[in-house]
């Protein structure tokens, strides 16, 4: 029988001296043959001392499969598929190396690497997860402006005390000897704390009341009460202040006003610790069903709102959150269906333009051009809105000094005070009706031109928000 660990056809007789080349060249290949052996043991699949792998099915069995290791025994078997889908991620489930499953509304998928059970809240565990398959962005943040590009009504306020929008679809408020001053604030170019090179974020600056009704809050109201109603839904955001300070959230369902709409609903939802430093934070809530409820005829909504202060009374709300003073940094809000905490919608500034003007349109009314009944003065102008409106009835006011150029009977261009503008509206257009002087336009013609006499904006501020 030959043996592979040396040449036998040495061809010296017995007696003879082999030559040394001759043995250095056998003894080669037998530590050669040994090295290749040390090789595989080292590659090998091996348990730890004393314990017994099973074997693995013939070649036959086996040829096309993948290996793992049994989640109950922890012994290598052969199985159809290396990955198992589990579908959507869920609260409570056990998950084993190998189970893989859809995360967010991006498609984002992942696969377990640690077997365990997932927690009863909160989102994905991603030191037991890897993402397999990253998604893509898809329209999903209930949020308008959520990354407070926007601010039609400026960009600053004093401190006040009541109920105000300056952010556009943001609410201000404080009440009872609380103060705000909401203001935009940009960030530095290039800045790394925060991810996506965001323009700008919202400040809050807020002096506590002393009274257990003293408040001071930040929100956003999301038309329709029906909105996540039922589901699991996470909010995740950017915040700091400026110490180490708590704030909390609040979720309000709001059924409206008119036709024996149900009471509003409200629950605390988190309270989030923050740092001079910019942190992300994410909180996973389930939006209560609205079986049995009754919805009003307006002004119905989803509300999510940020306590920055609060007295006693408002305990329950705000987790016991206490007056306190502070200026309170807050960026890229996102709220999305679901228990995951996906990554920051970035929507174009023109398409959340116009999500902004249904509920607030700063219209211009330069050079509007109208008629006028010449027997009495009486004028009419209409403009229409760029966005139809949520409201049929929205409240109008109007900001500028105005003045006219008209034009006679032979048309020559008269110069006559305008006096008092009387404005009304619906979803659709603004009305500029009688005016004040009329004696003013007896002599004018058929056309007339409304300017601004002090070289500012003459506009009329649309608002339609929801409270």
């Amino acid at each position: 029988m030959t043996n592979p660990l040396y040449n036998e056809n040495f061809q010296g007789q017995a007696g003879q001296t082999a030559r040394a080349d001759q043995v250095k060249d056998e003894l080669a290949a037998v530590a050669s043959a040994f090295d290749t052996v040390n090789s595989v043991q080292n590659s090998a699949i091996k348990g730890p001392l004393g314990e017994t792998l099973a074997p693995l099915p013939s070649a036959v069995n086996r040829a096309g499969l993948f290996m793992r290791f049994n989640n109950v025994t922890g012994q290598p078997e052969a199985v159809a598929a290396g990955f198992t889908w589990k579908g959507a991620w869920a609260h409570d489930t056990v998950y084993v190396v190998g189970d893989v499953a859809s995360s967010d509304p991006s498609g984002t998928v992942y696969v377990a690497t640690v077997s365990h059970t997932s927690a009863s809240s909160g989102s994905i565990d991603l030191a037991k997860f890897e993402v397999m398959i990253s998604g893509t962005s898809i329209a999903h943040n209930y949020i308008i402006n959520a990354d407070f590009l926007i601010w039609q009504r400026g960009i600053s306020s004093a401190p006040t005390t009541g109920y105000m929008y300056l952010a556009d679809h943001w609410l201000d408020a404080a009440a009872n000897g609380a103060t705000v001053s909401p203001s935009r604030q940009a960030f530095t170019l290039g800045q790394t704390e925060v991810p996506n090179e965001p323009a700008y974020f919202h400040r809050s600056v807020v002096v506590a009341g002393a009274s257990a009704s003293s408040f001071a809050v930040f929100g956003q109201h999301i038309e329709g009460v029906r909105t996540l109603a039922g589901k699991v839904a996470t909010i995740s955001f950017w915040a700091k202040a400026d110490s180490a300070k708590p704030i909390a959230l609040e979720y309000i369902q709001q059924f409206g006003v008119g036709g024996g709409s149900s009471p509003q609903a409200f629950a605390h939802i988190a309270k989030f610790n923050l740092t001079t430093s910019w942190q992300k934070f994410t909180a996973t809530f389930n939006v209560p069903s609205i079986a049995g409820k009754t919805i009003g005829s307006s002004k119905e909504f989803l509300m999510m709102q940020f306590f920055l202060e609060a007295g006693s009374d408002y305990n329950a709300r705000s987790g016991n959150l206490g007056h306190q003073s502070g200026t309170f940094d807050i960026a890229q809000v996102q709220l999305e269906e679901g228990p995951f905490a996906s990554n920051f919608e970035q929507v174009s500034l023109a398409t959340d333009f116009i999500r902004c003007q249904r509920y607030f349109e700063l219209v211009s009314l330069l050079r509007i051009n109208g008629v006028t009944y010449t027997s009495n003065g009486d004028t009419r102008a209409q403009v229409q809105y760029k966005v139809t409106k949520r409201d049929t009835n929205p409240s109008i006011a109007i900001t500028g000094t105005t003045s006219v150029i008209a034009f006679g009977a032979l048309g020559e261009v008269l110069n006559v005070s305008l006096g008092t503008l009387t404005v009304i509206g619906n979803a659709h257009s603004l009305f500029l009706t009688t005016v004040s002087n009329y004696a003013a336009f007896a002599s004018c013609g058929g056309v007339i031109s409304w300017g601004d006499n002090g070289g500012g904006n003459l506009a009329a501020l649309v608002e339609s928000e929801l409270i």
